[in-house]
């Protein structure tokens, strides 16, 4: 029987991820689909994990083809491909069980040419929906000019007919940054039909660092010149959809936030010398697109990156370096995995201007790519490590890194944030969760703690007892003035509660992992006031989950706007 949906799914080199995404199209509630492999000349043992479907269920068909990269895979999948429908898959992510049947039922009933449902992004065990396609997803109609296109241009959460793309003759450009952007563009300009499906369509699986080789956390040139490639075409296609400045310029501001503050400036510390050397280029092209924005825009892109003063400009490493805004200084009681992945975890977060102190003693566990960048500073310690690392701390704020935590990307700017807009307090302390290599889970204790009304200040409070940790902590470096830190991470945060006025974060949490050695501290014990607290949070959080899937962030700020105008 001829298929509905042809699975187009590119494979190279991906052992350890393809059976997740084998079986969840083998699990699909949709039957009808055809799953067209390409093997795109892998060296590992992926063709032995696809033999082992394609025995099991004819369905899935396997291609073996010289390595050409995943453009070319994509396109033999298009010839190859039987089915009505055609949908983009990587190896390394997966879908629900639902997806196909959902995206084939709108497909059907709107006779669209291409069919936008939700991605979901998983990442350290958090679930975070990505905003442009929900809006997209939600509209049972969607004009090709929509600008949420500009935020949600990927294949993957996308169904595309196959008549309309082999009528056309649309392929994937042979591009090595956002070639699904630039064929999702190429099919508006072709005249393609959209139509919403608002369901979860895709589960994008943001892998931990530490799982992939260092190398590969690099930001490298060659993905820089890529990244610069496709933005050419992308804009390209969008001014043969119309250039106006009104419709344009929220895809130069896509370009400028999305990939160059973000993508590359804000993880700067991974570029490496090669990376670093394109500043200038960067700059460049930054201040290109920054003259087709409105002072206005501008201001709000700004204000949204405060931290990193973009009216002055991209700095380079070097003044970075020498303008710590926090100074991280790492126990040498941690093991060397632990203090790797500490340190792995700084450079992979968005906080840009930061320092990282270590003893001389413990130095020797650092993993060399890290120990040669340039705001690593070893110190010599004969006795008090911590409180040489604050005296010889720049920063004007000071996490203490007793505990093997896990910093997630908006972890730091959160709690900087939070002191920058509130003088008066005295630190930010931020909720941790377990992470057991797939998913997250409360920890009790710390679940208690951190609710969602976290402002206060020192004194005794049961709940406050719930956080032993102190790697979880920004604090004001003058704020330590008068107080004594005994290095006893139960004790101290007992101090700064009482002593000092805080805030307690609960988005954006870290994670720690079920193996570190801090955990049974985290986990000890707990009073029945905060397992009582600890249950209430868990079944708010649910309830800010749902809602999520309801109200945007852009549905809050449009409605944050209005009563802006009202109240004038």
């Amino acid at each position: 029987m001829k298929p509905s949906v042809s699975v187009i799914i590119p494979v190279y080199n991906v052992e350890k991820y393809i059976e997740r995404m084998l079986e969840s199209v083998r699990n699909q509630t949709f039957q009808q689909w055809e799953a067209i492999l390409i093997n795109d000349g892998s060296t590992d043992s992926s063709q032995l994990i696809i033999d082992k479907f394609t025995k099991k269920d004819k369905r899935f068909r396997s291609f073996y083809k010289e390595n050409g990269g995943v453009a070319s895979a994509r396109n033999m999948g298009i010839d190859l491909s039987e089915g009505d429908y055609l949908v983009f898959y990587d190896p390394d992510d997966f879908i629900p069980p639902k997806a196909l049947q959902h995206m084939h039922n709108r497909a059907i009933s709107s006779q669209a040419d291409m069919i936008v449902g939700v991605m979901e992004e998983i990442s350290l065990g958090e679930h975070l929906i990505y905003m442009h396609s929900q809006k997209l997803a939600k509209q049972k109609k969607i004009s090709s000019l929509d600008k949420h296109f500009f935020g949600a241009w990927s294949i993957c959460n996308k169904m595309f007919s196959a008549d309309f793309v082999k009528s056309n003759n649309l392929k994937i450009e042979p591009l090595t940054n956002a070639e699904d952007g630039v064929f999702t563009f190429s099919a508006l300009k072709a005249g393609a039909r959209a139509a919403g499906c608002d369901h979860v369509a895709y589960n994008y699986l943001k892998r931990p660092f530490w799982t992939e080789p260092s190398a590969t956390q690099n930001i490298s040139p060659k993905y820089l010149k890529g990244l610069l490639a496709s933005h050419d075409r992308i804009l390209e296609l969008a001014k043969s959809l119309n250039s106006s400045p009104a419709y344009l310029e929220d895809l130069y501001i896509r370009f400028m936030e999305g990939e160059m503050i973000n993508g590359y400036y804000r993880g700067l510390w991974r570029a490496g010398a090669d990376g670093a050397d394109m500043l200038e280029e960067i700059k460049e092209r930054y201040n290109a697109y920054s003259l087709n924005v409105s002072a206005v825009r501008l201001k709000e892109l700004y204000a949204r990156h405060r931290d990193i003063k973009l009216e002055e400009g991209f700095k380079p490493l070097d003044y970075i370096q020498e303008n710590p805004k926090i100074s991280v200084i790492i126990s040498p009681r941690l093991n060397e995995i632990e203090i790797n992945r500490v340190i792995g975890s700084l450079y992979n977060q968005r906080f840009l201007y930061f320092e990282i102190l270590i003893s001389s003693g413990a130095s020797e566990l650092v993993d060399d790519t890290y120990l040669k960048r340039g705001n690593m500073k070893v110190f010599e310690s004969k006795e008090n490590y911590l409180q040489q690392g604050i005296n010889k701390a720049k920063g004007e704020f000071i996490v203490i890194v007793n505990e093997a935590v896990i910093y997630t990307k908006e972890s730091l700017r959160a709690m900087e944030g939070a002191l920058y807009r509130n003088r008066k307090l005295d630190f930010a302390a931020m909720n941790v969760k377990l992470f057991d290599g797939n998913e997250t889970k409360p920890i009790a204790g710390l679940n208690g703690a951190f609710g969602y009304f976290g402002k206060g200040k020192g004194g005794k409070s049961n709940l406050n007892l719930g956080d032993a940790l102190m790697a979880n902590k920004l604090i004001r470096k003058a704020s330590l003035s008068g107080i004594t830190l005994t290095g006893d991470s139960k004790e101290d945060s007992r101090r700064l509660y009482e002593q000092k006025n805080f805030i307690k974060l609960r988005k954006g949490a870290m994670v720690m992992e079920k193996n570190a050695s801090a955990l049974p501290n985290a986990e000890k014990s707990i009073s029945m006031t905060l397992k009582i607290s600890s249950v209430l949070n868990s079944n708010i959080e649910a309830t800010v989950n749902k809602l999520k899937r309801v109200i945007t962030r852009e549905d809050i700020n449009n409605l944050k706007n209005t009563f802006k105008k009202k109240g004038k």
